[in-house]
């Protein structure tokens, strides 16, 4: 038999009462110790090696990359499993959980990003300009549990369904940005886009929700770039953040260029 146990947080938090993941693993080890039980953790700040590795200890399975995503055929057990994290998830969580607030974490990254004397400081200014628009067009939302970091690599796919991985972000959020960062994140094209929406939804797409969807697309590749601009700061990985700023900023640039002519 298997099971598994979500932690809010990674390590102890000064500013936040949660349990972590750190402290609940020791606790485990302990309760349940080798060679009778085999324990695993994961988690976002791990090595993509390492989390593959402890993943297939957990599920025999095929992870996801980006081409399975855009694959049409595949759309409706990904927005079924999209569907059930969106409206059953808050069912099975005790008391309290975070909000993931894209335009909020934007603003928390600039902040990070001056604390730190990036490089990116003279731009810091037309980011948070342009993150104000994004947010005001969003609007008014429907708010749901979301996961927040649909890269490929989050899905497994063991033959009978697909596991969703990697819930660092995880937290109540709005149905939008799910869908955009779905999209953002594995380069779904136009028409591909437009029945994600439909499907999702149920309806045909106006106007008005393809230019809310479409400014939450935007959010997503930004804050995407603004995060790889603080790992450039602070993160102790053997990984070219610089290039992988310059890309998502690049396509950031290229969406809002289209979001601006909606």
């Amino acid at each position: 038999k298997q099971i598994y146990i979500v932690y809010p947080l990674i390590q102890e938090s000064e500013k936040m009462d949660y349990k972590d993941l750190m402290d609940g693993y020791e606790s485990l080890v302990r309760e349940f110790p080798l060679p009778d039980y085999r324990i695993s953790i994961v988690h976002g700040q791990m090595k993509p090696k390492d989390k593959d590795f402890e993943m297939q200890r957990f599920i025999e399975g095929k992870t996801l990359v980006e081409e399975d995503l855009r694959d049409s055929t595949n759309l409706g057990k990904v927005l079924s499993l999209l569907n059930k994290c969106h409206r059953e998830m808050p069912q099975h969580l005790p008391g309290s959980t975070l909000i993931f607030w894209v335009f909020q974490v934007i603003r928390g990254y600039a902040k990070t990003l001056r604390e730190g004397n990036s490089r990116m400081i003279p731009q810091l200014q037309t980011f948070l300009k342009i993150n104000a628009n994004l947010e005001n067009t969003v609007g008014a939302i429907d708010l749901c549990f979301g996961h927040n970091d649909l890269l490929a690599g989050n899905f497994i796919d063991d033959g009978r369904r697909l596991w969703l991985i990697d819930w660092d972000y995880a937290g109540f959020n709005s149905p939008l940005f799910d869908l955009a960062n779905l999209a953002s994140n594995n380069e779904f094209p136009e028409i591909l886009e437009q029945e994600l929406l439909e499907m999702y939804f149920e309806q045909t797409i106006s106007a008005d929700l393809w230019k809310r969807y479409f400014a939450m697309k935007c959010a997503s590749l930004l804050r995407e770039a603004m995060w790889s601009m603080v790992s450039e700061i602070h993160s102790t990985l053997d990984f070219d953040y610089v290039k992988y700023t310059t890309d998502n900023l690049e396509r950031f640039e290229i969406t809002f260029a289209q979001f601006e002519k909606l």
